[in-house]
């Protein structure tokens, strides 16, 4: 094995690691290493680019392999404690089993996405793709697996069947544990596959077929990624993450909520006021790339490219770790209002409308007639698809303008988002205005 890592004419992280293992020995590191064969051409072209993480890899049956080694190694060095799971596991999964029903009957490729706005607090959400054997035995090996675990531990977890247009959708009720409130996992049979999401209302507008967008693999900056692995070998695994997204995503919430409990809690030794606007950072965040492919030679390579590495976090975190020390010790500063030039505040603004209007088209299938539909009650959504629960006016005290437009460059029919601008005059995204497509 070996890495190596350096920094690019374009000032980003590149990273590359390659591993040589002879894949056809037993144990566990080589079963481990083993990808399955190539990643399906059509798999990360499935994938849509309104989401805001997405990773494939072409399979293998590591999940078993594990189990296995750790039950063998487990019955070879305890053999009284493997008496013991095993017939605990006998207790639990009655005429099932976890090895074969459950991990075994899992196979192919993985597929995993994020997108925004459908989970708790409108936070985001998982969905994940996985080829299944047979359905009806997962199925009836899991509800004893729930069932057991629940006794044991104290609390029902059940498994409701219900019927979404024609799907059979299996809900995993949590209602009775400590993170009821926050999870709604769900999965369904579909297409050979067996697709989860922490989040029911995700799970049915995959199904719908409401997570729409351009084909991830479009994307210029992944699109030339994914070339420069195909030219070492066959891709056997590719990731994708926009962080400039996911970090106002969560940014958005997390403020908040901290501001919320500080209100809540009395004095805390945190000035909130003093963090940077979500727009500052995230201004300065890019998309990471991560994939791997196998050399003709057997050779196993892993690529990377990145904005930062770990070592790049360690100020920010000191810098946290003095101003919190500071704080509590009574070393306090005025609050500080942030300064926001007037045309990034609107940006900031047109950026919140045009995820609400993704949550919107997911939710609905379609995209609003007009900006006044976000903040109406959904099913999944009562406060409506817009965060704030109300529209922002631009910083000039104006309504932001939205149409259904035929995109410049992507011959398609799209959101146009725009302000007047300075003037106040509607130039249709020209001019003084400020406009996002």
């Amino acid at each position: 094995t070996g890495s190596v890592s350096s920094v690019g004419p374009e000032g980003r992280i590149h990273s590359t690691s390659v591993v040589s293992a002879d894949l056809t020995a037993a144990g566990l590191v080589p079963a481990m290493l083993d990808t399955g064969g190539p990643l399906g051409p059509a798999t990360l072209s499935g994938i849509p680019d309104s989401v805001t993480s997405a990773s494939a890899s072409s399979g293998g049956q590591s999940l078993l392999a594990a189990y296995d080694f750790a039950m063998d190694a487990l019955k070879t060095f305890q053999p009284d404690e493997a008496e013991m799971v095993n017939a605990e596991l006998a207790g639990i999964m009655g005429e099932a089993s976890l090895r074969d029903d459950i991990l075994g009957n899992l196979h192919g490729e993985l597929v995993t996405m994020t997108v925004p706005g459908q989970g708790f607090m409108g936070a985001p959400s998982s969905l994940t793709r996985k080829g299944i054997r047979d359905g009806a035995a997962f199925v009836a090996a899991l509800q004893s697996l729930l069932a057991g675990v629940g006794e044991r531990a104290g609390f029902t977890v059940a498994l409701r069947e219900a019927d979404h247009q024609g799907v059979t959708i299996y809900e995993i009720d949590l209602s009775a544990t400590p993170v009821g409130a926050m999870l709604q996992p769900a999965f369904a049979l579909h297409d050979g596959e067996i697709v989860f999401s922490d989040s029911t209302a995700l799970l049915k507008s995959y199904l719908n077929g409401s997570v729409q967008g351009d084909p991830l693999t479009d994307k210029p900056g992944f699109a030339s990624f994914l070339e420069m692995l195909g030219a070492g070998g066959a891709i056997t695994a590719a990731g994708y993450a926009d962080n400039e997204a996911s970090f106002s995503t969560l940014y958005g919430q997390l403020v908040p909520m901290a501001q919320m409990m500080g209100g809540s809690m009395g004095d805390i030794p945190v000035n909130l006021t003093k963090l940077p606007t979500r727009q500052a950072i995230a201004s300065h965040l890019d998309s990471s790339y991560t994939g791997s492919y196998v050399t003709k030679d057997g050779l196993i390579v892993q690529k990377a490219i990145s904005q930062f590495q770990m070592s790049d976090a360690l100020p920010f975190a000191m810098m946290g770790g003095l101003l919190w020390a500071g704080q509590s010790m009574g070393l306090r500063a005025e609050p500080i209002a942030p300064e926001v030039d007037p045309a990034e505040q609107a940006q900031k603004d047109l950026r919140e409308l045009k995820a609400g209007i993704t949550v919107y088209k997911i939710a609905q299938g379609d995209y609003p007639e007009s900006l006044s539909d976000l903040v109406k009650p959904l099913d999944d959504f009562p406060n409506g698809a817009f965060s704030r629960g109300e529209l922002p006016s631009d910083p000039w005290g104006n309504a932001y303008f939205y149409a259904l437009e035929m995109h410049p460059k992507r011959n398609k029919i799209m959101p146009k988002l725009w302000s007047a601008g300075p003037d106040g005059v509607d130039d249709g995204g020209a001019g003084d205005d400020i406009l996002q497509f």
